[in-house]
């Protein structure tokens, strides 16, 4: 019996020490410049999920002036990730845009795909943009002044 307890001591030992010998984790820097403007420049504004996909919606800004005014503002384009639920999941990434100073006011019920309003400004009109997003395509549901 005293055998058999420390055999499978032995083998605890053994399998404890296997998972705590892991390698220390290793600090890279990313050089791939879009990559690190990207993910410096966005922000996260909506977020929901139906039966069967993850969505997504946030903001990129687009340089300096992209607005047009001499004060330096800038326009944004949004980004909308879509997912399965899946081990191996379709994924894709749509982007609308330019946008001045979009802002995300709500989800519509959809059973089937992520309907969505966005509220801009478009020469000191605001505009209400009603987008539907499914993991294949994106569009434009309207397009109103407000």
């Amino acid at each position: 019996m005293q055998v058999r307890a420390s055999i499978l001591f032995i083998l605890l030992f053994l399998s404890l020490s296997q998972a705590m010998a892991q390698t220390n984790p290793k600090i890279a820097e990313v050089k791939n410049e879009t990559l690190v403007a990207l993910l410096n420049n966005i922000r996260l504004i909506g977020e929901t999920r139906t039966k069967e996909i993850s969505i997504r919606v946030y903001t990129a800004d687009n340089s300096s002036g992209s607005a047009g005014f001499a004060n330096g503002e800038i326009t944004q384009n949004l980004l909308v990730a879509v997912t399965e639920y899946d081990e191996a999941p379709e994924q894709n990434l749509f982007e609308v845009g330019p946008l001045f100073k979009p802002v995300f006011k709500e989800w519509l019920k959809n059973p089937d795909r992520g309907v969505f309003i966005i509220e801009y400004l478009e020469n000191q009109t605001v505009r209400k943009l009603t987008l539907a997003a499914s993991i294949d395509s994106m569009s434009i549901i309207s397009n109103k002044k407000q």
